[in-house]
């Protein structure tokens, strides 16, 4: 009251104040002659805005993962705020999750930012187990694809969820020694992804296919014009597979006519059967196994006496064509008992006995053949005859060469030309 002048108020409390809340400042005011008064003033010191909203980069993770919890800064808090979440740690869902984080100061004021989080499975699975390389020979079978082999892991994806599938191919072989067939089967396993492993299995087909051999013998070593003799025909199935539909050709030379044969029996169930003419069929040959076909013949006059037997065809591939065919061949003895002349013809075209028949002459290069009428001219002659006289006259008396000769009795000359005794007789003519 004494002091015109204006006190201001001092006091002990620091500022500037940064403590949240209120502060009571004691404000002391004193005059020139010294009288001092005080005065308490309460100042507070308010926090009402949010941290800074941070901005969160994606994390990624392989398979499972958790987040390191992200912080921010708030204007009146000097701490670090970290985040927090409601989302359940660690994240195994793979794909994209969202994760809200929620950023609160000291004084309840939030703010939030999200963050993706990605689970990703980019690691292929694992296959512990598989099916091995496999030989077979030929007439084992051949396995079929076992899925059920294959075991496989997977970082991420549960054991029931991979899929495995499986691939054949194969390289077209016969199974032969040189040209094995070989199959190739591809496993591939697939988990939830799309990440892929695959396991190559070989399978290797050896020596398949068969091997049919054929054998001939004849009964005998030499025989006559007209002899009987027995071919013995085998097929045996040298394997490695059983045979079937075996078709043989056994074709006989001019030199033999068919007569009669007889089929062997064998153990299969499968039929044999021969046509009397070519093909000898075999239905079945296990291996190992022979078949036989015995043909009886009688031996003509013709020089043709090599019989070939030949093997047409088998279902199955032959690995060896070596044996595929066999042959025999006897010594025929060539006696002019073989040289028949059929004396009686009648040269009339009615296609029955029109031209003189003379077995064997074939056999005789060089032989000669004359006729002559009963009053000894020659009416015709040749040289390597066939066969082919119908009766008509080519001798030097001819008058009518167009005309066939008069019914009646002639007579012939044969010479063979072989050093063995001419042959004389007598040929009847009739209309």
């Amino acid at each position: 009251s004494c002091d015109a002048s204006i006190i201001t108020g001092t006091t002990s409390t620091v500022f500037p104040i940064s403590t949240l809340g209120t502060t009571v400042v004691t404000w002391t005011f004193t005059d020139a002659s010294g009288n001092t008064t005080t005065a308490n003033q309460n100042v507070v010191v308010a926090d009402t805005s949010a941290p800074v909203t941070p901005t969160l980069s994606d994390v990624t993770f392989e398979c499972i993962g958790t987040p390191i919890a992200p912080t921010t800064t708030d204007s009146c808090d000097a701490s670090t705020i970290t985040g927090t979440t409601s989302t359940v740690f660690p994240i195994s869902t793979l794909g994209t999750t969202v994760v809200t984080w929620t950023f609160t100061d000291a004084s309840g004021n939030t703010t939030t930012a999200n963050q993706n989080v990605v689970v990703a499975d980019t690691i292929a699975p694992i296959i512990a187990s598989f099916p091995e390389d496999v030989i077979i020979e030929c007439n084992d079978p051949i396995p079929s694809a076992d899925i059920l082999s294959i075991v496989a892991t997977d970082n991420c994806t549960n054991t029931n969820a991979i899929n495995i599938t499986v691939e054949e191919t194969d390289n077209g072989g016969d199974s032969t020694a040189t040209n094995p067939l070989i199959i190739t089967r591809i496993y591939t396993v697939t988990d939830s992804s799309g990440n892929s492993a695959t396991h190559t299995q070989i399978l290797t087909v050896n020596n398949c296919g068969v091997d049919i051999g054929l054998t001939k013998t004849a009964s005998v070593d030499e025989a006559a014009v007209n002899d009987y003799i027995t071919f013995t025909i085998t097929a045996t199935n040298y394997g490695p597979q059983d045979a079937t539909n075996i078709k043989i050709e056994e074709v006989l030379p001019e030199g033999y006519t068919y007569d009669s044969h007889t089929l062997s029996s064998y153990t299969t169930s499968g039929g044999t059967s021969y046509d009397g003419m070519e093909i000898w069929s075999i239905s079945k040959l296990d291996v190992n196994e022979t078949a036989t076909l015995e043909l009886r013949v009688r031996v003509t006059n013709t020089i043709e006496y090599l019989n070939v037997v030949t093997l047409l065809s088998v279902d199955q591939l032959d690995i060896d064509d070596s044996n595929d065919t066999a042959s025999d061949q006897i010594e025929v003895s060539l006696s002019t008992d073989c040289v028949v002349v059929y004396n009686i013809f009648s040269p009339n075209n009615d296609g029955v006995n029109d031209t003189l028949i003379i077995d064997c002459l074939e056999n005789y290069p060089g032989s000669t053949l004359e006729i002559f009428n009963r009053w000894g001219n020659e009416v015709y002659s040749a040289t390597d005859y066939k066969s082919d006289w119908d009766g008509t006259s080519t001798g030097r008396a001819t008058i009518s060469p167009d005309e066939k000769l008069p019914r009646g009795t002639y007579f012939y000359i044969l010479d063979l030309k072989d050093g063995s005794t001419v042959k004389k007789g007598w040929i009847q003519l009739v209309h």
